[in-house]
């Protein structure tokens, strides 16, 4: 998988369990501990996202990294 693949299905990822969780953009910023507008990016794939930041939405949404990366 190449790094734009990579990052649109993390963006997927992020955007699908934000929604089924009823969590707001701005709390997954303050979750990742980005600004919104970093957030925005990522959810879009448009941002290169940090290793910590996907742990820390996997350790809040109790989801593997795997699953959040789209293996």
């Amino acid at each position: 998988m190449n790094k734009k693949t990579c990052q649109k299905t993390i963006g997927k990822r992020l955007r699908k369990l934000r929604r089924e969780h009823n969590v707001s953009s701005k709390q997954m910023a303050k979750i990742m501990e980005v600004s919104w507008f970093t957030y925005w990016k990522f959810e879009r794939g448009r941002g290169t996202i940090m290793l910590s930041h996907v742990i820390r939405v996997a350790i809040f949404f109790e989801k593997s990294l795997d699953y959040i990366v789209g293996e």
